[in-house]
C-alpha cells in the first residue's frame, strides 16, 4: 500500500509539472520567439507578482493597547487598498482595519485586540497576502 501511494504521488507531481510547463509556454507572448529572445527572458521581462512585507510593533501588547503593522507592497499601484486579517479557526478572517499604500508602495496601520493570547495577522491586497507576524496579548 505504501509503495501504491508513493507511486500516485509521484504520477500526480508529474502531472503537474507536465500542466505547469504548458501553462508557462502558453503565457509566453506570441512574439516571444520571433523577436530573438528566449521564452525565459519573456518571462523575466514580464511584471512581477505583486508581494507584501510586514513588521508589527511592538510584538507583545496589554489588551486594546495599539500596535502598528507596517511593510512595504511591491508590484502595486500607489493606494492599493491594504486590509488586515487575523488568524481564527483555522482560517484568515478579516479584521476591521485597513489602510492604502504610499507612493513608495509602504503602508502602516494601527490595530487593536482585546483577544488574550498569541494572535497572528497578515496584510492582503486583491492580488497577494504577506506572511503572518505574531503579536502577543496579555491582561
Amino acid at each position: 500500500m505504501r509503495v501504491r501511494s508513493q507511486v500516485i504521488r509521484r504520477s500526480v507531481a508529474g502531472f503537474a509539472g507536465v500542466a505547469l510547463a504548458l501553462g508557462a509556454a502558453a503565457a509566453l507572448p506570441a512574439n516571444a520567439s520571433s523577436s530573438g529572445s528566449s521564452g525565459a527572458d519573456a518571462v523575466a521581462s514580464s511584471v512581477a507578482a505583486p508581494t507584501l512585507t510586514i513588521t508589527g510593533k511592538p510584538t507583545t501588547v496589554k489588551a486594546w493597547q495599539q500596535f502598528v503593522l507596517s511593510g512595504k507592497a511591491t508590484g502595486t499601484k500607489a493606494g492599493t487598498k491594504v486590509v488586515v486579517q487575523r488568524w481564527e479557526t483555522n482560517k484568515w478572517v478579516t479584521f476591521p482595519a485597513s489602510t492604502v499604500t504610499t507612493k513608495s508602495g509602504t503602508y502602516s496601520v494601527r490595530v487593536k485586540s482585546g483577544r488574550i493570547g498569541a494572535q497572528y495577522f497578515r496584510v492582503a491586497t486583491a492580488k497577494a497576502a504577506s506572511s503572518a507576524v505574531k503579536i502577543t496579548v496579555k491582561k
